[in-house]
């Protein structure tokens, strides 16, 4: 992905690419953000989610109010703030905030839903940075370890709903 850093339609397309995976309708979806003025509006967003890197509420705003692209929601934007603009040298910047690290962030945390406002995300950024600091680990290992464990959260606690 860092290889694309420079070029923000290409970073773009592979942080897409990268999150939908093997799903059928991932261009279907990436065609149309693009086609939606998208693609004309990708290099300011991407250069203002790089200036705001270390601001976590600031990057919410930015991909989910009007600079932000239209079907792009919380889950790929923050791919696309973290792919955009997280220095691994320092291991900080944002964070990817999509269904799994929610539910792994409300067991560990108890706050439900990180991808609804610039302050939910703001606290899941600032949680794993302190968690991290902690373990001797990056933020994004955090991250990672929320993403691995979010599937088995959801069923637990479905199991246990019913």
């Amino acid at each position: 992905m860092r290889s694309h850093a420079e070029r923000p339609l290409d970073l773009f397309v592979a942080t897409m690419a990268w999150g939908f995976g093997e799903q059928a309708y991932g261009w279907h979806r990436t065609r149309r953000i693009l086609d939606q003025d998208g693609q004309q509006r990708l290099p300011a967003l991407v250069d203002a989610l790089r200036g705001n890197a270390d601001r976590p509420a600031q990057t919410w705003h930015l991909l989910m109010g009007p600079q932000g692209l239209r079907g792009l929601g919380p889950a790929f934007g923050t791919k696309l703030a973290y792919f955009a603009s997280y220095n691994n040298e320092r291991g900080d910047g944002p964070l990817i905030a999509d269904r799994w690290t929610a539910w792994a962030f409300w067991a560990f945390a108890g706050m439900w839903d990180i991808r609804s406002s610039p302050h939910t995300y703001a606290e899941y950024v600032h949680h794993c940075h302190a968690w991290a600091a902690r373990l001797h680990r990056r933020p994004d290992d955090v991250e990672r370890a929320f993403f691995l464990a979010g599937p088995y959260i959801r069923q637990v606690w479905r199991q246990a709903m019913q």
